[in-house]
């Protein structure tokens, strides 16, 4: 439950005013929120910010602002400012609420650092106020029909209370008669009460809550490379309208058209004109190209380099070494591309896919499903199976094809299956998996079939692990017991799979045909982008391994672009314009040639 928070009793303060302003611009949304937070209490309190970051976001501005003081924050790295605290706290993995160590810092594990922004404000006054400012930038996910998907951190729009009979109107309640003008009482005015929780909250989990009703304000603006075919919301209602003094549509402001009522999120679903088409954008640097020049030139590291040696191509070296850490300052390419993969479902018995069957020496109570599941693989397919308990043991040494002497072999090995002792080893079965040779053209999948018990640490390294490896394959995982639902959702989340969970006494067998049936859904594999870009400039891209594509996918490709003509001894002719050529390969097809994958830093072509 993220928020404002007093850390001596973990109590949430409440929220009275929301005031968010986003940009939308192709595939990516940037928000600025300004959050007032109220004090009841009659004694000055510290403030504790808690906000959950999704997976791709990136927390770029933050302050704070209470009786005139502003508190804002730095970067550094985990390794100086906590190392020493975390080996006095010991692990206290998996607490609801952040630690401290004996110097006072407020400290958490590593996959509460990775999934959570907990920041100190500073001193709240009693019966005061507190204004956040927080700037972030994420990336919009989309349907499988091209339609983005907005929806707000619920910390903005957090759930309220409705006001209980006879009790008094609480600040910022959004009436949405025709006179209201959305006004703000005091808060001593509307006397808030204080209520202790029985028990502290989880801090890090579960929506946003707030006690009593706020103000909410919103104002979107929406521009990308097409024009916008129309935009609905399930849960308010919109106005839309073209900017002052537009002169074409290009560019749309969104606001509510009523009252925001306070016990729901906001969400807004934009339709593109043009939403399988790829698109390339082109973001300007904060500096032009002869004011970057010129910050090279004066940086004491190169001078000292220019009166060793003065040969440009070792200058572009130089240059090339901060690519890395200049990105802000140069201007960026994105492609974005939505593949409409749904309007060609194909048949499954012409589906090309690895899959790798990671079955867990306890779940020798399944045999049953598993082998109908391998029967009715199609014959194009690539399988291989794995029994896992605290050591691995494939099948095979390399996936086959799925011919009715495979077939016969996994078959046979999964009935003469006997329960493994031992605790199984999820971090080495993925390993394994992930560690097999790629195949062309078949995209893989995993199947997971587990009741493993993992520890904390062994939940948060495995998640690692496939954070490291995303895109390398899905995962679709059967959680045979509770105690590692939480591990075996976030393994699909962060592979684009899902999770399955079984209750006691339920059947395998019709979940593991419904997931045979997405994995073997139509797919786009083997993609490459090749970026053509003048001879006086070099491309740092990323990514440099381009994942295989499903319905609703999208791929995101960038390409910063730094002009290196003024450091060579003799300038190169300037080429064209940069443009890019993206091959589409599908995974039951191959089509064309296909180049190597120049993902390399610093590269250009």
């Amino acid at each position: 439950m993220p928020g404002l928070y007093c850390p001596t009793s973990w109590t949430p303060l409440p929220l009275t005013d929301s005031c968010v302003r986003a940009y939308a611009k192709g595939p990516c949304l940037s928000l600025r929120a300004r959050l007032t937070y109220h004090n009841p209490q009659p004694q000055p309190v510290d403030g504790v910010f808690v906000y959950p970051l999704a997976e791709a976001e990136v927390v770029s501005g933050f302050e704070a602002e209470a009786a005139g003081r502003r508190v804002s924050f730095q970067l550094h790295s985990r390794r100086r400012s906590q190392a020493a605290c975390c080996r006095a706290l010991g692990p206290g993995l998996g607490t609801s609420t952040p630690r401290r160590c004996t110097q006072g810092h407020l400290v958490l594990d590593l996959a509460q650092a990775r999934s959570t922004l907990v920041l100190p404000t500073g001193l709240v006054a009693a019966a005061g106020t507190m204004t956040v400012t927080l700037c972030s930038s994420r990336e919009l996910p989309s349907r499988p029909d091209g339609v983005m998907h907005v929806a707000l951190p619920t910390v903005f729009t957090p759930l309220a209370q409705p006001n209980l009979p006879g009790s008094p109107r609480s600040p910022g309640l959004c009436d949405d008669s025709p006179t209201s003008c959305f006004g703000v009482s005091s808060p001593e005015e509307e006397r808030l009460t204080w209520e202790q929780p029985a028990a502290p909250p989880d801090v890090f989990s579960g929506p946003a809550r707030c006690p009593a009703p706020y103000t909410f304000s919103f104002e979107m603006l929406v521009t990308g490379p097409c024009l916008l075919a129309g935009l609905e919301s399930p849960s308010h209602a919109l106005r839309a309208d073209a900017l002052p003094h537009a002169s074409s549509a290009a560019t749309i402001c969104v606001t509510l058209a009523e009252g925001h009522p306070c016990d729901r999120a906001l969400e807004i679903l934009l339709y593109p004109s043009e939403p399988h088409q790829p698109h390339l954008m082109l973001e300007a640097g904060s500096l032009s190209s002869a004011e970057y020049e010129a910050r090279v030139r004066a940086r004491h590291d190169f001078q000292r380099l220019q009166q060793r040696d003065s040969d440009g191509e070792r200058q572009v070296w130089f240059l090339k070494r901060r690519f890395h850490k200049d990105i802000m300052l140069n201007p960026v390419l994105v492609l974005n591309f939505c593949p409409d993969l749904s309007s060609k479902p194909g048949h499954l018995n012409t589906a090309t896919r690895e899959l790798l069957f990671l079955l867990d020496g306890g779940g020798a109570g399944h045999k049953d499903a598993i082998i109908l599941a391998v029967k009715s693989l199609p014959a194009q397919t690539l399988v291989n199976l794995a029994i896992f308990g605290p050591l691995v043991q494939p099948l095979f040494p390399e996936s086959r094809p799925c011919s009715d002497d495979t077939v016969q072999l996994i078959c046979q090995s999964i009935e003469t299956l006997q329960t493994v002792s031992g605790p199984p080893d999820v971090l080495a079965v993925l390993d394994w998996a992930l560690g097999q040779p790629q195949h062309r053209a078949h995209p893989r999948q995993l199947f997971l079939i587990t009741a493993a018990s993992p520890l904390a640490a062994t939940t948060h390294r495995a998640l690692e692990f496939m954070r490291r490896h995303r895109g390398a394959a899905r995962c679709f995982s059967f959680a045979l017991a509770p105690a590692c639902h939480q591990l075996l959702h976030d393994l699909s989340v962060l592979s684009r799979g899902q999770a399955y969970f079984l209750r006691p006494g339920e059947r395998l067998q019709p979940k593991l045909v419904q997931a045979l049936r997405k994995a073997l859904e139509p797919a786009l594999s083997d993609i490459s982008v090749d970026w053509f870009v003048p001879d006086a400039v070099e491309a740092l891209l990323t990514p440099r391994e381009i994942p295989a594509l499903y319905p609703g996918d999208k791929l995101l490709g960038y390409c910063s672009l730094f002009r290196v003509d003024g450091f060579r001894s003799h300038a190169p002719r300037v080429g064209r314009l940069a443009y890019c050529r993206l091959f589409q390969v599908f995974a039951k097809n191959p089509i064309g040639p296909q180049r190597p994958r120049e993902h390399a830093l610093g590269s250009s072509w």
